[in-house]
């Protein structure tokens, strides 16, 4: 599996690019998104050679937590975040990691991926593990506006998703 892992300029760049290496050690393939010389240096202060799998791409903009997510998108199509959706659309990355606002990450995704026929709302879905079942939180802060139509969407898609991802063969679906 390849992961465009958004690594904007900023305090976390030294965590995110040891986990990107521990990561590849671990067999996984990373695109490691961000200013790259920032992160060649991160990644050169780490004292072991970068491990095979893993790559960076330069992309120096960053998109700000105070900013409209579609003016972002717009004026910053150079920013971590847009640059590893793009990956995603080109089928360079088969997933996504960012720590990006939610508005965000949907943003970008829509930007790049854009929706699938049908489908009038994107969902954010975010697994949570309990006791080793595992629940899939399904809009889980993007939409402030859903209408009933959307829920029913949303539920349709999580239980496909949780069929498909987690392996669940009577998914159930709460509000």
């Amino acid at each position: 599996m390849r992961v465009a892992l958004d690594a904007p300029a900023g305090a976390a760049l030294a965590a995110l690019a040891a986990g990107a290496a521990s990561a590849c050690r671990e067999g996984l393939e990373v695109e490691l998104v961000g200013p790259a010389e920032a992160l060649r240096a991160e990644l050169a202060r780490l004292g072991t050679p970068v491990p095979p799998g893993l790559s960076v791409v330069d992309a120096p903009a960053v998109f700000v937590c105070e900013e409209d997510p579609q003016t972002a998108c717009r004026e910053k199509p150079d920013s971590s975040l847009m640059r590893a959706a793009e990956a995603a659309a080109a089928k360079r990355c088969d997933a996504v990691v960012t720590g990006a606002a939610p508005a965000s990450a949907s943003a970008a995704a829509l930007w790049h991926l854009k929706r699938l026929r049908g489908v009038l709302k994107p969902a954010l879905a975010v697994p949570l593990v309990f006791g080793g079942r595992t629940t899939l939180v399904v809009d889980a802060g993007v939409s402030l506006d859903s209408k009933p139509w959307h829920l029913l969407q949303f539920a349709l898609m999580g239980s496909l998703a949780a069929k498909r991802l987690f392996g669940v063969s009577a998914p159930s679906v709460r509000l």
